[in-house]
């Protein structure tokens, strides 16, 4: 466990050291501290397609207002992603793999995942 953790603190400093901080990236590093076998690559597979669906619904005559609606309703209606309470006792609400996989999470994560897709 102290192995994984120097690990993980090292992959920490190194995102905060980096020129650019990657919201995804850093994500996971928080997912990896309760689940060190997390594989990454799933969930960025995951991101890319509904980021992709979301593409494909936007185009250059929309307004900012009506391509907020869109992500909104392509993140909420269609892949059904739905909030929750933000409850300290379930650690699973806040971490990135396990919202995309149960399609539930708090304010906060989804927030996050929202800016990931932005």
């Amino acid at each position: 466990h102290r192995l994984h953790f120097t690990d993980l603190l090292a992959d920490f400093t190194e995102w905060s050291n980096s020129a650019y901080h990657d919201l995804l990236f850093g994500t996971l590093l928080v997912s990896k501290f309760q689940y060190p076998d997390l594989q990454t690559s799933p969930v960025i597979q995951e991101i890319e397609k509904i980021r992709r669906n979301i593409w494909l619904e936007l185009n250059n005559f929309l307004t900012p207002l009506e391509q907020a609606n869109v992500l909104t309703s392509i993140v909420y209606n269609y892949y059904n992603l739905k909030a929750s309470e933000i409850t300290y006792a379930n650690p699973d609400d806040f971490f990135l793999h396990k919202v995309l996989s149960c399609k539930k999470g708090n304010p906060l994560i989804n927030g996050i995942l929202y800016q990931i897709l932005c």
